[in-house]
C-alpha cells in the first residue's frame, strides 16, 4: 500500500510547501539518473594556445596541437547539436595570459568611441570590430531587468520592454493578470499558453505554489529579460567578414546561494528553447547627388544582428563563488553567391548559416515580437510550408527548414541578379534604399540581416571583389550620409532574452541522499520564508542586495579578452580573399563565387573569449532580478526509520528489516511492503495529528509494537506486531535556513527536524 497520505498540517507558507512536496515520482535504485543537455568532458581552456599552421596562419590548438573549434563537444569529437551544450573550465582568464581585448570600450558613448573602435580594429588592438555595452543606453529602450518565473513549459514568453514590465511579470506569475490595465495585458506575448506554477491572492502578493494544479517536481525556471544596449561598429574592409563570422560577444554571470547547485542548474539549460528579440534603432541616412548637389531626403531602415548563446557553461575555478557564466555572441552566416560573376545577369545569392546543423534552431529563435498581434516574426525571409516567401510567424521549426547535402538550413529563398544602369555589384548594392527605381539589391532583400550586412559593406570600396560595390564612386554619390552614420556615432537598441532551465534535469549535490531529495525538483530556498530575492517588480533603487539568492550581471564586450590573441598582427585592411585574417575568421571559402566548401564555425576570437580576469567580476552591470516564486524549505521523505539510522557513519540498523526494501535511505516516494508475520501489520492508529520525534525515543515506543514469537526460529507467531505511519514519515531539510547576511550559504547537510503533521 502507499504510505504517503494526507495529514492535517499547520496553516501557513511552510505548511503549504510541505503539503505540495508529498507527491512525486518513484525514485529507486542507487540514486537518480538525470539526463543532462550539457554533456561530456569539461574543456580546460587554460591549456589552449595559438600556433601557426603549415600556411603560416594562426589557429587555436589543444596541447596535442590539434585545431580546436568551440562547436566541438569535448571528449566526443563531434559538433554539438541544437539541444546540446558543454562545460568550459573557466569563464574568466585565471591563467594570466597576455590576451587581447575583444573590443573597444564604448561605454562613454559619443563619436569618439566609434572612431576608437575603428582605429583599435584596424591597428590590431582588438579581436572584434563590434563593441557592445550595457551602459549609456537609451531611455527609449525600457527598463533593464530579468524576471524569473517557475512555469509549466519552456515556450516563448515575453512581457515587453516598458518600465512597468517587471510589475507585469509579477502579476502574471500570481495568475492575476486580470488586475492589470488592458494596455499592460497587451504587453504579454504568450501564444502557447505558458502557465505559472505559482499563484497569489493579488497582482503584487508573494506567490506560492499553485498546489491545486502543480507540484515542485519538474517544470521550468524561465528567465525573461530586457537588456538595453549601446554599440559601435568599426569601419574597415574586414568588418563584414568579422560580423558574418559571428565575431562579437558579451557575457552573463549567474550567482546563486549556496545550496542551489550552480553546476547542476547550469547543466539543465534548455539550449534549444532560448529565444532572442533584438531591436536596433532604425538607421536614418540621407541620399542625394554629389556633396553639394541635389538633396533627396532621409531613408529609414531596420537592421538586425542574429545572436545566440554559444552553448557553453563557463565555470568558476573558485567554487566558493557558486556561479557560472553564459556567453551571447553572433550567429555565423554567409551569403552564397552563384553564377559566372557577381555582376553578371545570371548571378544570384542565398543567405546561409555557416553551420546549419548546429545553429538553425538558434537562428529561428531570433524573433521580432508583436504582443498586440501575438506574432513573433523571423528576422529574414523564408520559404514557408505553404511555399510563400516572406518573414514568417510560424513557430514550428519543421515548417521552416530544408535538408540538403547533410545540412539543415532555414529555408532561405534565392534572390536573382537585377540589371541596373548604375555601376557596382547589384548583388551587394543597396539600390533598394533609394525612393526611386535604380535596380534591386538581392542581399539587401533577404531581410533584416541582409540589410545590416549590405549597409555595412556599401560604404567600402576596393573590398574583396565578389562584394565590391565601388562604394565611394557610386553609392557615395547617391547616399551621402551612410558612411558617416556608421563611422561617427554609436547606435542603441534592446535585446529581449528568454531562456529556460529544465528542472527535470536538475539534481543538486553528489551524494545519493542529496540527489534523492533534489533530483527532478525545483531547488529549495535558503530563506526561512520561502522567498529568494528582495526586489519586487515595482521597486526602484539598488538592483541587487547581499541576501539575494539569484543574481545576474552583464559584462560589456570590452570586459572580455581573447586569451590566445588569435588575430594579433593580422592585416585588417587586406582585399585578398585568402588573407590570413579571413582564413582565421573562416570567411575565405565563402567569399568566392560558387563556393564548394564552408569554413569551420567556432574559431573566432569571440568564440574563445572570456572575462579578462577575476578582479573584473565585480565591475559588471548588475541587473535587477525579480524572482516571482517561492520554494520549499523541507520535504517529507519516506524511509523505514527503524532500519535507517540518523548517523551518517552507521546509517543502517540491521536488527530491523527495511520494510520499504529501498537501496538508499532517502527517496521521494516509496511503497511499504512489510511481512505481516515477521514485521507487523500496517495500521492507521489514530486520526489525531501525531509528532515525528527523534529516532531514540521513537524506537522506545515502536519496539514494543514488534511481533513476538513462541520459538527461537521465529516460525510461530505469538502476538502480531503493528506498524504505524510514524515509522515512515520524516521531514528532511536540504539547507541550513538563514534570513540575513551575504549571499546565503549552507553546509549542505541533512537535518532532521520536528514536524507537526
Amino acid at each position: 500500500m502507499r504510505i504517503i497520505k494526507r495529514h492535517r498540517t499547520k496553516q501557513g507558507l511552510v505548511g503549504l510547501l510541505l503539503a505540495a512536496l508529498v507527491g512525486g515520482a518513484l525514485i529507486a535504485g542507487s540514486g537518480p539518473q538525470v539526463k543532462a543537455a550539457t554533456i561530456a568532458d569539461v574543456l580546460d581552456n587554460s591549456t589552449l594556445s595559438t600556433k601557426l599552421n603549415s600556411s603560416g596562419v594562426p589557429q587555436v590548438v589543444t596541447p596535442t596541437n590539434n585545431p580546436w573549434s568551440m562547436y566541438t563537444i569535448p571528449g566526443l569529437g563531434r559538433d554539438r547539436k541544437p539541444t546540446e551544450g558543454s562545460f568550459v573550465r573557466s569563464g574568466y582568464d585565471d591563467w594570466n595570459s597576455t590576451g587581447m581585448p575583444l573590443s573597444t570600450d564604448v561605454s562613454a558613448g559619443g563619436t569618439g568611441s566609434v572612431t576608437q573602435t575603428t582605429n583599435d580594429w584596424k591597428n590590431g588592438v582588438t579581436g572584434s570590430p563590434v563593441a557592445v555595452s550595457f551602459k549609456n543606453t537609451s531611455s527609449d529602450d525600457g527598463k533593464a531587468y530579468f524576471s524569473l518565473n517557475y512555469v509549466n513549459k519552456d515556450d516563448l514568453l515575453d512581457f515587453g520592454s516598458g518600465n512597468n514590465a517587471p510589475a507585469i511579470t509579477q502579476a502574471w506569475a500570481n495568475q492575476q493578470q486580470g488586475q492589470l490595465s488592458s494596455s499592460d495585458q497587451q504587453q504579454i506575448y504568450n501564444p502557447n499558453s505558458v502557465l505559472s506554477k505559482m499563484k497569489g491572492t493579488s497582482a503584487t502578493s508573494t506567490p506560492t505554489l499553485d498546489s491545486a494544479n502543480s507540484s515542485f517536481d519538474g517544470g521550468y525556471m524561465q528567465a525573461t529579460g530586457n537588456v538595453p544596449i549601446s554599440a559601435a561598429v568599426g569601419a574597415s574592409k574586414s568588418v563584414v567578414d568579422a560580423t558574418m563570422s559571428g565575431d562579437w560577444a558579451v557575457m552573463v554571470r549567474v550567482q546563486l546561494a549556496q545550496g542551489i547547485d550552480a553546476k547542476a542548474l547550469a547543466a539543465s539549460v534548455d539550449w534549444d528553447k532560448s529565444y532572442y528579440y533584438l531591436t536596433i534603432k532604425t538607421v536614418n541616412f540621407k541620399w542625394g547627388i554629389g556633396n553639394n548637389g541635389i538633396t533627396g531626403g532621409t531613408v529609414n531602415q531596420t537592421i538586425n544582428f542574429p545572436l545566440q548563446f554559444d552553448h557553453h557553461v563557463y565555470l568558476d575555478p573558485d567554487e566558493s563563488n557558486n556561479d557560472f557564466f553564459l556567453k551571447v555572441k553572433g550567429i555565423p552566416f554567409w551569403m552564397k553567391q552563384m553564377g559566372t560573376g557577381s555582376d553578371d545577369n545570371g548571378s544570384s545569392v542565398q543567405m546561409q548559416l555557416q553551420n546549419g546543423n548546429a545553429d538553425y534552431v538558434d537562428y529561428l529563435n531570433n524573433r521580432q515580437i508583436n504582443a498586440t498581434a501575438q506574432t513573433a516574426t523571423t528576422l529574414d525571409n523564408l520559404i514557408g510550408n505553404d511555399g510563400k516567401v516572406g518573414a514568417s510567424t510560424d513557430l514550428n521549426d519543421e515548417n521552416l527548414i530544408v535538408k540538403t547535402n547533410g545540412q539543415t538550413q532555414p529555408n532561405f529563398p534565392i534572390y536573382n541578379h537585377y540589371f541596373s544602369l548604375f555601376p557596382g555589384n547589384p548583388l551587394w548594392n543597396i539600390f533598394d534604399t533609394l525612393p526611386f527605381p535604380a535596380g534591386k539589391s538581392p542581399v539587401f532583400k533577404t531581410g533584416q540581416t541582409g540589410r545590416m550586412i549590405s549597409l555595412l559593406n556599401a560604404p567600402l570600396s576596393n573590398t574583396v571583389s565578389p562584394r565590391d560595390t565601388n562604394g565611394e564612386s557610386t553609392i557615395g554619390q547617391l547616399i551621402s550620409g551612410l558612411t558617416s552614420w556608421f563611422t561617427t556615432q554609436p547606435f542603441t537598441g534592446r535585446a529581449h532574452i528568454n531562456f529556460s532551465f529544465d528542472m527535470s534535469k536538475y539534481a543538486a549535490g553528489t551524494s545519493k541522499d542529496e540527489q534523492a531529495l533534489t533530483a527532478g525538483r525545483f531547488f529549495a530556498t535558503p530563506h526561512a520564508d520561502g522567498t529568494f530575492n528582495a526586489a519586487q517588480g515595482t521597486e526602484t533603487g539598488t538592483p541587487q542586495v547581499a541576501t539575494d539568492a539569484i543574481k545576474i550581471t552583464m559584462y560589456d564586450s570590452s570586459q572580455l579578452v581573447d586569451p590566445y590573441s588569435e588575430t594579433k598582427g593580422l592585416d585588417r585592411e587586406s582585399t585578398s580573399i585568402n588573407s590570413p585574417l579571413r582564413q582565421v575568421l573562416h570567411t575565405d571559402k565563402t567569399s568566392v563565387m560558387n563556393p564548394t566548401s564552408v569554413g569551420t564555425s567556432g574559431m573566432t576570437p569571440a568564440d574563445y573569449a572570456v572575462i579578462k580576469n577575476k578582479a573584473e567580476l565585480d565591475k559588471g552591470t548588475k541587473y535587477p532580478t525579480y524572482t516571482n516564486f517561492t520554494s520549499w524549505t523541507r520535504a517529507i521523505m519516506p524511509y523505514d526509520r527503524m532500519h535507517w539510522t540518523d548517523d551518517s557513519k552507521s546509517p543502517e540498523d540491521t536488527s530491523f528489516t527495511d520494510t520499504m526494501h529501498s537501496a538508499n535511505k532517502l527517496q521521494k516516494t516509496g511503497t511499504a511492503s512489510p511481512d505481516p508475520a515477521q514485521d507487523g501489520i500496517l495500521v492507521n492508529g489514530t486520526t489525531n495529528p501525531f509528532q515525528i520525534t527523534e529516532r531514540t525515543p521513537f524506537l522506545a515506543t515502536q519496539t514494543n509494537l514488534q511481533p513476538t514469537f513462541t520459538d527461537k526460529g521465529k516460525t510461530k507467531l505469538g502476538v502480531a506486531g503493528a506498524i504505524y505511519p510514524q515509522r515512515y514519515a520524516m521531514s528532511t531539510s536540504f539547507m541550513t535556513i538563514i534570513v540575513m547576511g551575504p549571499l546565503p550559504r549552507t553546509s549542505n547537510r541533512f537535518t532532521q527536524t520536528l514536524l507537526i503533521i
